[in-house]
């Protein structure tokens, strides 16, 4: 995308899910019919033993979008905003 290495930003608030204490387990070792019963039933508030669930996830990066784009010069706002009404009509 030939961005400057200067230009590209880089925040915690964009890393993965935190798995907490299930980081590194295989799948079939934590996701019992019981386990994803209650995955499913709590949704988006789920979270692993000192994870984070869907909706923190969620709140971080919105967190940080919002503010990248109060930061963006008044043009650069309206010119996003643009594009993503576009978006959504199209």
């Amino acid at each position: 995308m030939n961005f400057a290495k200067e230009q590209i930003q880089t925040s915690d608030e964009l890393s993965e899910m935190s798995m907490g204490l299930w980081e590194g387990c295989s799948h079939s070792e934590i996701y019992t019919p019981e386990v994803v019963s209650l995955v499913e039933s709590s949704q988006p508030d789920f979270c692993a033993p000192s994870g984070e669930s869907l909706r923190q996830v969620e709140f971080r990066m919105v967190q940080f979008l919002n503010g990248t784009i109060a930061r963006l010069p008044e043009k650069l706002r309206a010119d996003f905003s643009m594009h993503h009404q576009n978006d959504n009509q199209g």
